[in-house]
């Protein structure tokens, strides 16, 4: 659930100096501007979203001016760094994922298509952290993020990388926050966002695209990640 979200356009910060009263997601659509918390400085160019987090003494500058969107979940549940970084391949999927939230906001889409463009951007991050875990872990991490619409299994993850599947569960939990399977679940359920919004293809098309066998499960599983439906989920975007 969102409690605000805003696009607009600055040529300078309200307040340049002072602590985040909100976490909150910054993306940049054109301009530049800088950020610093304690000795991190960094100039923020278009497309590179920054995590505000609430209670962070921050300093920050308009150097361009900037049209940029803000999102500020009612629950933030994402611990990364306030800096994202995307993989090369990530970032057209990022560009397009902020395209859809600006006219999404614009055109005064639904709160929960919103969400998802929000969420999608979180998921595609790669935080510093990540960059130094674990080798193995890394591989397993990459290989689900190629074939999850692959029929994939915990025993299968654990056995090929040499894991026992409580350890997989375990390690994997401490470096992504999440289990592998809730992971691959994330990444389906994104995925047939994408195609419900972006294509003509059935629902049982969509689930079979995604990696699901059986509709009824794919469905089951989408209306209790996302709290609607596929199909409503589609009419909603559209109406």
């Amino acid at each position: 659930m969102l409690t605000r979200y805003e696009l607009a356009r600055k040529e300078k910060f309200d307040i340049e100096n002072g602590r985040h009263r909100f976490d909150s997601l910054f993306i940049t659509l054109t301009g530049e501007y800088e950020y610093a918390v304690g000795k991190v400085t960094r100039r923020i160019l278009p497309y590179q979203p920054v995590v505000f987090k609430k209670g962070t003494t921050f300093h920050k500058r308009i150097i361009r001016p900037i049209e940029y969107l803000i999102i500020s979940p009612a629950e933030f549940l994402y611990e990364g760094e306030w800096w994202l970084t995307y993989d090369e391949n990530d970032r057209l999927r990022l560009k397009s994922s902020v395209n859809h939230l600006k006219n999404a906001i614009l055109q005064g889409g639904s709160e929960k298509v919103i969400e998802h463009f929000f969420n999608d951007i979180l998921l595609t991050a790669k935080t510093e952290a990540m960059a130094v875990c674990d080798n193995s872990l890394r591989r397993i991490y990459e290989y689900m993020s190629q074939h999850f619409e692959e029929e994939l299994s915990l025993a299968y993850l654990a056995e090929i990388y040499g894991y026992s599947a409580q350890t997989l569960i375990v390690n994997f939990k401490k470096h992504y926050g999440k289990t592998p399977m809730k992971y691959i679940t994330d990444l389906r359920i994104s995925k047939a966002k994408e195609l419900l919004l972006n294509t003509t293809a059935s629902v049982a098309q969509v689930a079979e695209m995604c990696g699901y066998e059986n509709v009824y499960y794919f469905s089951n599983t989408f209306k209790k990640e996302t709290g609607i439906s596929p199909l409503k989920f589609r009419q909603g975007y559209l109406l």
